[in-house]
């Protein structure tokens, strides 16, 4: 949360938890005027937690504005919980499908990445070697006494900052 306010208004903002966070710190967020709460049908139980309390707030302070945001909403369920309070529905244009494209799908599919990765391959076996033979060195690998917990077997279960290159 930023430190700076301003006199004409400041907008702010935060998570679910950090919300929940300044309720429990200021339970009535009286330096606040709106909330507002997107992808509110997200129903996890932080959210539903927070829609409990921000009820119980409305009962206290009837200043304070909720705005309650989603492109799914099950609009009844929602205003019914909050007193069959006004709706405001904008219509929505056309829905177009959506395709999902991975980087490396559409990096791979050009001509040119065909070589890649073999080289990579190789740039990942070398960065392996060089790395057991600096950890060789310094006694953190196997030959420097590490046990169990050794730079190679580390290396071969895959926690190593580098990964596979197929």
């Amino acid at each position: 949360p930023s430190a700076m306010r301003s006199e004409l208004g400041t907008v702010e903002f935060c998570t679910v938890g950090i919300l929940l966070r300044r309720l429990q710190k200021d339970a009535r967020l009286s330096q606040v005027s709106h909330v507002v709460v997107d992808e509110v049908h997200e129903r996890d139980l932080m959210t539903d937690f927070l829609l409990i309390l921000l009820k119980e707030l409305l009962c206290i302070r009837s200043d304070l504005r909720v705005i309650l945001m989603s492109a799914t909403l099950d609009v009844q369920t929602f205003t019914s919980y909050l007193w069959n309070c006004q709706c405001l529905e904008v219509p929505s244009g056309p829905r177009y499908e959506v395709e999902e494209v991975h980087l490396e799908d559409a990096f791979f599919a050009q001509p040119w990445a065909r070589q890649l990765p073999a080289q990579l391959q190789a740039r990942e076996a070398e960065a392996r070697r060089a790395a057991l033979a600096e950890a060789t060195e310094t006694g953190d690998g196997e030959e420097g006494g590490g046990g169990e917990d050794s730079f190679e077997d580390a290396s071969t279960q895959g926690s190593i900052w580098w990964g596979s290159a197929e």
